[in-house]
């Protein structure tokens, strides 16, 4: 019996503590400004269009290859793409 005890004893603990972290947690979320959430969104813009994107590379020949890129610029295989 007394490992009975001694077990509910440890989960009183772990979800003691378990709440007093959310608590923490919870308490020391600062609130943005609005010039700091539009810093935020210009800088993850930022990183998701990067200036160099690549641009279908296009031959003499007027023919595409199946695995060649589509021209139609989507960055798909030409036979996922405009060749079905």
């Amino acid at each position: 019996m007394e490992y009975k005890f001694e077990g509910y004893t440890m989960f009183e603990e772990m979800t003691n503590s378990i709440q007093q972290e959310a608590l923490r947690r919870m308490f020391s979320i600062h609130k943005q400004t609005e010039v700091q959430k539009e810093e935020s969104k210009i800088k993850i813009n930022a990183q998701l269009a990067p200036d160099d994107i690549q641009k279908p590379k296009t031959s003499a020949n007027s023919k595409v290859g199946r695995n060649d890129p589509c021209p139609c610029g989507s960055g798909k295989k030409y036979k996922k793409c405009c060749g079905a």
